[in-house]
């Protein structure tokens, strides 16, 4: 879609659903995506810094107000996208 555009009003876009999804749910789908449900992981709340980010969303504004773009894919299905190609590599 950015490829196909005559013209461009901005140099930087952010592609994104806007949704903060939780690290745990990014895990899983990762072990999911993986076969890899004998991985554990735990979370030390002592590490945590309180300058942390606690929810990251991206800003799609101006792929959607330029070109009218809204997100299909899911996350769940862009990290087994990714952990497939990783494995070809």
């Amino acid at each position: 879609m950015l490829l196909e555009a005559v013209e461009l009003k901005e140099t930087v876009y952010n592609i994104g659903s806007g949704k903060s999804f939780r690290g745990e749910m990014i895990l899983k789908y990762l072990k999911e995506a993986m076969d890899r449900e004998d991985v554990t992981y735990f979370f030390n709340s002592k590490m945590a810094r309180p300058s942390d980010i606690k929810k990251i969303r991206s800003d799609s504004t101006r792929l959607m107000t330029e070109l009218n773009w809204r997100p299909e894919i899911s996350l769940q299905q862009s990290v087994r996208d990714f952990v497939m190609n990783e494995e070809k590599i």
